[in-house]
């Protein structure tokens, strides 16, 4: 046994409504999205900003960023996971480390993917790093139970 709990099943009534159960899950979830964000905080990780609201920081470029939700942002989120997956699979992870914190730091608050902390839970353990894989690994897991890789980083 692993020790965690398997999530909820999500059941909704015919108006679609969120079972009592199910509105228990999420907000157990919010709460464990929330602890990984403060320990993210901790170890000097970027935060992301609230949803639907712009960070107002500058990019990486000193550009202005733009809105946490854009599509501008989610193509950008997308070429730096992409970017993270070459370096790692180049065995390169410190880029890689690097490429999928400021994908994290791009994405609006609850709107991390699982596999942003799961790849740089993996590239942390490839460092030698095992605190913050594991705090990356417990992020996934509270982003999405059901995201099996999130338990295997643990």
């Amino acid at each position: 046994a692993t020790g965690g709990s398997a999530p909820a099943p999500v059941f909704r009534s015919a108006d679609g409504a969120l079972s009592a159960e199910a509105q228990a899950a999420e907000a157990k979830k919010k709460a464990e999205t929330a602890a990984a964000a403060a320990a993210a905080a901790k170890r000097g990780s970027v935060v992301p900003p609230a949803s639907g609201t712009s960070s107002g920081a500058a990019g990486a470029d000193g550009a202005a960023a733009p809105p946490a939700s854009s599509p501008a942002v989610e193509s950008r989120v997308t070429e730096l996971q992409q970017q993270g997956n070459k370096a790692y699979k180049a065995k390169r992870f410190e880029a890689a480390v690097d490429d999928f914190t400021k994908a994290i730091a791009l994405c609006a608050a609850g709107k991390v993917p699982p596999q942003l902390h799961s790849n740089r839970s993996a590239a942390f353990i490839e460092l030698g790093q095992p605190t913050k894989a594991l705090e990356d690994a417990d992020a996934c897991v509270a982003i999405d139970p059901r995201w099996p890789k999130g338990y295997s980083r643990r």
